[in-house]
């Protein structure tokens, strides 16, 4: 769930001043922490996570190129396979990329480590002003500090800044890719963030407003204009899904198993939409003998739906990719996730369900969603008439995949922000 008072401890935050950071807002730095429903741990948890942040080194450059343009994947998204393979596919799109990679850690040992701990102590009380738990405010200033270190061990590494064009962060919202932004900005090198995910304008509009790269490479014409919505202040290149790049797009759906069909489930902030979702998958099964297949979120657990999957007469867990995943299924449904832009990209069937009290993240699309039996029916007949059927996909498509070659697209507008 997200946290109501979000935007309040936000810029409470914003106004305290912390030591080596007075020039940047902290609160906007926290935003992605601070967006989500507090879940407190212990205090020897929080000390462990200090203890390791302290010890391993978080980012290290992993190309020793003479490039114009860099790219960093920081701790942020660290473990997230799904994620860093997206990024290196981006990273294929530039000749002789310059590689900070954040995905692994080794341990090290500097003065800078302990001027960091120095820090997180003053830190530490600074931030016992806001009124929050001692164990959560330990959490903050735990994050604070990690993106104190990847952003210190950038500027040991030994790269031509002068000859630097251009900067990609994977997500600079995040605390590591918002401080690694904010310090190239200060030397005056393009910078530029991915779109890994849908932003919605009606909740998630801080991933717009506190994202303070130069541009902003959105993923289609719809997340363009939910940029616009939330009034952010950067440039928007519309340059389609990373998970497209290395992909190759057919129309042709004829090799689409038709007795089968696709749940996707969304992250646990949307258990109870994931929960409706398995009971409209029984009733496709019991109505058309479909058999299922499951693709879950990367940071799901089945045994968090034992029960719902006990209830499937026949279903087999996908672990393939997207572009598999797709190819395997007739159609697709699913809830508030990034999987719907993806899988319209390759021309499957899929459909959306809008649930009472879950903000459509896609709102302003008028086909393809559902949220009764009888609507969900009307889909599955409308996938059938191939004529109707194209014309509907056509509207969609125009808002969420743009034409063309999405690498050459992606090569393109790199080479063309790196120059202005």
């Amino acid at each position: 769930m997200n946290n109501p008072n979000f935007e309040k401890e936000v810029n409470i935050i914003n106004n305290l001043k912390f030591k080596h950071l007075e020039n940047i807002k902290c609160g906007e730095l926290l935003a992605t922490k601070l967006f989500y429903e507090k879940k407190n741990i212990s205090y020897i948890s929080a000390l462990r996570g200090l203890i390791s942040i302290f010890l391993n080194s978080h980012i290290y450059k992993e190309t020793q190129s003479n490039s114009e343009t860099a790219f960093f994947f920081t701790p942020s998204y660290a473990g997230r396979m799904d994620h860093y393979n997206d990024f290196m596919a981006v990273t294929s799109c530039v000749s002789n990329p310059l590689i900070f990679n954040g995905n692994k850690q080794k341990t090290v040992f500097s003065l800078n480590r302990i001027i960091g701990i120095f820090y997180w102590f003053l830190w530490l009380v600074e931030m016992k002003k806001t009124g929050f738990p001692l164990n959560y405010c330990m959490q903050l200033c735990n994050l604070m500090l990690q993106a104190y270190y990847v952003l210190e061990d950038v500027k040991t590494y030994k790269y031509n800044k002068d000859k630097l064009k251009l900067v990609v962060t994977f997500c600079d919202v995040h605390p590591c890719d918002y401080l690694i932004t904010q310090y190239f900005n200060k030397l005056e090198i393009n910078t530029a963030t991915l779109q890994h995910a849908v932003f919605f304008h009606g909740t998630q509009w801080y991933c717009y407003q506190f994202s303070h790269s130069k541009y902003f490479l959105a993923t289609n014409e719809y997340s363009k204009s939910e940029a616009n919505k939330s009034r952010h202040l950067g440039e928007v290149k519309v340059v389609g899904s990373m998970k497209a790049i290395n992909s190759i797009v057919s129309n042709n759906n004829e090799k689409k198993n038709k007795n089968t069909f696709g749940l996707a489930l969304c992250g646990p902030t949307f258990a109870k939409q994931n929960k409706a979702l398995f009971d409209y998958s029984k009733y496709l099964q019991d109505k058309y003998g479909f058999e299922l297949r499951i693709r879950l979120h990367p940071v799901l657990k089945i045994d968090d739906y034992k029960k719902s999957f006990d209830l499937l007469n026949n279903y087999e867990i996908s672990k393939e990719s997207v572009k598999e995943f797709a190819d395997s299924c007739d159609f697709v449904i699913l809830g508030a996730t990034n999987m719907f832009a993806e899988l319209i990209t390759y021309n499957t069937p899929t459909f959306r369900i809008i649930s009472d009290g879950i903000a459509d993240i896609y709102e302003g699309i008028e086909d393809f969603y559902f949220n009764n039996q009888e609507q969900l029916d009307k889909l599955i007949a409308l996938k059938d008439d191939i004529e109707e059927f194209q014309i509907a996909m056509n509207r969609v498509k125009k808002y969420l995949s743009p034409e063309g070659d999405i690498k050459e697209l992606y090569k393109y507008t790199l080479e063309e922000i790196s120059n202005e």
